[in-house]
C-alpha cells in the first residue's frame, strides 16, 4: 500500500518536473529557460545551448546582451519569444536575455575550427573580409601564424566573392585560437582546411 501511495506522489512529480523543460518545436512565449552559450559565433550561428543538455543546440540568437563577449562561455536566463507569423526568413522562436548566471573565460590550449561560410543567411556569404591588407572572420581581426597561411586565407576570400567559388569554400573552415594579445576580438589562425 505505502509503494502505491509513493507511486502516485511520485508519478504526478515526474510529470510537473518533464513538463518545465523547453520544446523547441512549440515554444511557449514568455517561458524562462537556462541557456548555455558558446565561447565563439559563426555568422548567424549563435552558438545557443541547452544548459542541460549541451549537445542539444538551438538555431536561433538571443537579443538584447550587449554585454556578451567572444572568448567567454555564458550560463544565462532568458526567456522565449515567438516571431510573429509571416515574417519570412526568421527563425519562429529566439530569446530574450534576462541575467548572467556565469561567465567563465575560454582556457583550453587547443585549436577550434569556425566555418568559412554563413550558412544561416540566404544567401550564403563568406564570413571572410578583407581591409587593406588586414583580414577579418565576421568581426574578428585574423592574425595568421605565417605568410603560407596568410595566403591560404586570402586565396580562400577571393573564391568567396563569387557565386561559383561559394560552392568551393562550402565546406571549408579556419582552425584557430583566440588571440591572447587581442582577446575576444581576434584569432590567431594556423590553417584553412
Amino acid at each position: 500500500m505505502q509503494k502505491i501511495t509513493l507511486l502516485l506522489l511520485f508519478v504526478p512529480l515526474l510529470f510537473l518536473a518533464c513538463s518545465k523543460e523547453f520544446d523547441p518545436s512549440h515554444p511557449k512565449d514568455g517561458k524562462s529557460v537556462v541557456l548555455y552559450l558558446d565561447h565563439y559565433k559563426e555568422g548567424t550561428n549563435f552558438r545557443v545551448f541547452d544548459n542541460k543538455n549541451r549537445s542539444n543546440q538551438y538555431y536561433t540568437y538571443v537579443s538584447d546582451f550587449p554585454g556578451r563577449e567572444l572568448g567567454y562561455f555564458y550560463v544565462i536566463n532568458a526567456k522565449v519569444v515567438k516571431t510573429p507569423s509571416g515574417i519570412m526568413d526568421a527563425p519562429s522562436y529566439y530569446f530574450k536575455y534576462t541575467s548572467t548566471i556565469h561567465k567563465y573565460k575560454f582556457e583550453d590550449a587547443q585549436p577550434f575550427n569556425v566555418s568559412i561560410l554563413n550558412t544561416g543567411s540566404y544567401p550564403s556569404m563568406s564570413l571572410l573580409s578583407k581591409r587593406n591588407d588586414s583580414l577579418f572572420y565576421d568581426l574578428q581581426y585574423l592574425s595568421p601564424i605565417n605568410a603560407a597561411v596568410y595566403k591560404s586565407i586570402d586565396s580562400v576570400y577571393e573564391m568567396g566573392k563569387t557565386v561559383a567559388g561559394e560552392e568551393q569554400i562550402r565546406t571549408r573552415k579556419l582552425t584557430v585560437k583566440h588571440d591572447p594579445g587581442n582577446f575576444g576580438k581576434g584569432f590567431i589562425v594556423y590553417g584553412v582546411q
